[in-house]
């Protein structure tokens, strides 16, 4: 009863620490619609599109749908797999083939730019300059249908989605930057504080030595307890999740992901290190023997 007991709450402590980090934010995205009715078109077009983001230095990025397996429907999945993907510094276009009742088929491509609420002058540019490319290709784009809308699938230009996301007030910014805060003093409280209290009392009981134990506290803190944030939807809010349930997945995220774990791994590491100081000290007789000698 007294492991169950334990392990129950370890369990609901893992669960409270899943605390909201980030308001659901939208990535700022464009869309083009290239005709293709006809099936002879098809494969022409994409090698087309291929061929112009080359052109501009884009560069084709591995498919990434294993980061919304668990995240998307069977049906939005099988989509995902069919994407092709380029990247070019922050800059983002995805693209496939789709088909409608209104169409025999149309390819879709969306276009972002990263790390951003509203899209800069050089990512409209940039738009822009992908659709003269096209145009000058012999791609023929076609204009949002009644099919695109009840799909929740709208043709957006970059000045459009601008207009529709204003950048928030100083007062808003305020707010989230004191609920991001708030999220992160949750998360210490219930789950590094905890954890640091029983990998101390861990470190404590097996090893020898100031040095070694604080080391390996602040290694083992490091490589278990550092916050990860994880997506509860495509554009929606985060999770804040103890990084050692998300070591399994790593693999198959983005690079950019990965470098993200290594730099939590590496603040948790430096937080611990100096945790460390405070958590564990030389014991009285310890300390009374070292006077001596």
């Amino acid at each position: 009863m007294k492991y169950k007991a334990i392990f129950i709450s370890i369990l609901i402590s893992m669960l409270s620490s899943c605390v909201l980090i980030s308001e659901s934010t939208t990535v700022p995205h464009a869309n083009y619609k290239i005709e293709t009715s006809d099936p002879s078109q098809k494969q022409e077009a994409l090698k087309v599109v291929g061929q112009v983001l080359h052109s501009l230095k884009f560069e084709l990025q591995p498919n990434d749908w294993k980061v919304w397996e668990t995240i998307l429907d069977a049906d939005r999945l099988v989509e995902k797999k069919q994407e092709l993907r380029y990247k070019r510094d922050n800059f983002e276009v995805s693209y496939r083939v789709m088909y409608g009742a209104e169409t025999n088929g149309f390819i879709r491509l969306s276009f972002y730019e990263q790390e951003r609420r509203q899209f800069s002058e050089d990512g409209i540019g940039l738009f822009y300059q992908i659709h003269k490319k096209f145009s000058d290709s012999g791609l023929v784009h076609i204009d949002e249908t009644v099919e695109d809308v009840k799909a929740a699938r709208p043709v957006v230009t970059p000045e459009a989605f601008n207009e529709q996301h204003p950048l928030p007030p100083l007062s808003k910014k305020i707010k989230y930057a004191a609920f991001v805060l708030g999220g992160l003093l949750v998360y210490a409280f219930i789950i590094l504080y905890p954890f640091w209290m029983l990998i101390r009392k861990v470190v404590s009981k097996r090893l020898n030595g100031l040095q070694a134990k604080r080391a390996a506290f602040a290694l083992g803190s490091a490589l278990v307890i550092f916050p990860v944030p994880l997506p509860m939807s495509m554009f929606g809010p985060m999770l804040l999740v103890p990084g050692i349930l998300c070591i399994p997945f790593v693999m198959g995220l983005p690079s950019d992901y990965v470098l993200f774990v290594g730099i939590s791994i590496s603040g948790t590491l430096l937080l611990s290190t100096v945790a460390s100081l405070w958590l564990i000290k030389e014991t009285p007789n310890k300390a009374l023997h070292r006077i001596n000698r």
